[in-house]
């Protein structure tokens, strides 16, 4: 299993295609992002829509949670926990 680690996407939505592209070019089977999502629309949406399960946690610098959140229950393949300590094992 290929995991891929990312975070502070903030509102640089042409890093985040260029990594998710890369993502998607290395097979990656999952996506763990560790925090600071800005600009849901610009960022998260994409993060979310790549069709890789993406397990997320909230960090220091996170704007618009409840936008964030909705963006991972739609997916049905994301999830974010509420804290940094939550457990999750991995296939």
């Amino acid at each position: 299993m290929k995991i891929a680690i990312m975070s502070d996407v903030h509102d640089q939505r042409d890093n985040l295609t260029r990594c998710l592209d890369s993502i998607k070019n290395n097979a990656c089977d999952q996506i763990i992002h560790l925090g600071d999502y800005w600009a849901p629309w610009l960022c998260v949406k994409p993060l979310v829509e790549c069709w890789i399960p993406v397990f997320g946690i909230w960090w220091n610098n996170d704007w618009e949670k409840r936008r964030v959140t909705q963006f991972f229950e739609w997916s049905k393949w994301c999830e974010i926990a509420w804290t940094v300590y939550a457990e999750r094992e991995f296939d």
